[in-house]
């Protein structure tokens, strides 16, 4: 079966508000993208600004370097092979959560968020216009349907199109880490696939940003297929997926290639409180930890990621006893 398309698709570590710093993290994934010779250079939601940019997205000099950024030291590096990048962007007088579609020193296409979040760290709904009709992307003959993060979870966006001839769905997200997410993620995109009868590619960041933790774990689906293509979990990480021919040629199929070994229960946890911690540290501009100790269970395991994370001699343990600390307390401390 001969390949449709070559999707670079990759799930990164952005941070808030480093706009320099994101956009080289983009164009070398672009560039790595070049060098495979892929169509299309995916990355998920919130590349520029990073995931989420809150209140950030009201303040005019934030959007305005934003779009310079793009206007300026993105878009003319962009050649044949197209970029799906997803940024805050004004349109008549309005911000939106967008994803633009790039190729050949130009903006092709630009698409809208439609289904905004409300609930749990997301208040895009206080930020963000709704999008409306957002049409497919025609790259290589086929058309591609785009949904951002949230219109996934719905049957409207995905099914409107299909209704505009859509091949194939891809799915941009910054969708935060829970317990039980992965499952949750998955369930909802085969439903987008039986009703719609396309193959979807998810893609998600990867990260920690203040509290929120954001997993990755990007994957595929086809019809009548479980998820396939699975990326690992907590790290960034890119692949070439292809698109191509179904065996009786009717449509097309996200070809299946090598899963990542899944994590256990508590070792899952664990990367997790690690990579948040350690991104903290970093996008902080930390590099040493004074640690109150009291002997107890919480502060022992704060230890033993702040020392995982930057190694022993960066970490000073501290114990401030009192007439009623215990003798016992000052052991285990």
């Amino acid at each position: 079966m001969s390949t449709a398309l070559q999707i670079y698709t990759a799930q990164i570590n952005p941070t808030v508000g480093d706009i320099s710093g994101n956009r080289k993290l983009i164009l070398n994934h672009y560039n790595n993208a070049l060098n495979k010779q892929a169509d299309l250079c995916l990355l998920p939601e919130a590349s520029l600004s990073g995931y989420t940019p809150a209140d950030l997205v009201l303040r005019p000099q934030f959007l305005k370097d934003l779009q310079d950024e793009i206007m300026s030291n993105i878009i003319p590096f962009i050649g044949n092979t197209a970029l799906i990048l997803n940024t805050p962007w004004i349109h008549n007088k309005k911000t939106y959560n967008a994803a633009l579609f790039i190729q050949n020193q130009e903006i092709k296409q630009i698409i809208y968020k439609q289904c905004l979040p409300n609930f749990s760290v997301m208040d895009e709904k206080r930020i963000f216009e709704a999008g409306h009709n957002n049409k497919t992307i025609s790259i290589n003959g086929l058309k591609i349907g785009l949904l951002i993060c949230h219109d996934t979870w719905w049957p409207e966006v995905a099914e409107s199109l299909k209704k505009d001839g859509a091949n194939a769905l891809l799915s941009i997200n910054g969708s935060p880490y829970a317990l039980g997410k992965e499952d949750f993620r998955i369930e909802f995109c085969k439903q987008r696939v039986k009703e719609t009868g396309l193959p979807i590619l998810y893609n998600n960041i990867v990260g920690g940003q203040d509290e929120i933790l954001f997993d990755g774990r990007t994957f595929t689906i086809n019809p009548n297929e479980d998820a396939s293509n699975k990326f690992s979990a907590w790290k960034e990480e890119s692949r070439i997926i292809q698109l191509i021919k179904n065996n009786d040629g009717t449509g097309y199929i996200f070809k299946n290639e090598k899963s990542s070994k899944p994590l256990k229960h508590i070792n899952n946890i664990y990367k997790g409180l690690c990579l948040g911690f350690n991104d903290y540290m970093q996008k902080c501009g930390f590099k040493k930890v004074v640690l109150g100790l009291s002997g107890g269970i919480d502060s022992a395991l704060t230890a033993t990621i702040a020392t995982h994370v930057l190694g022993a001699e960066n970490v000073t343990g501290i114990l401030l006893p009192s007439k009623h600390t215990s003798a016992h307390s000052n052991i285990d401390a």
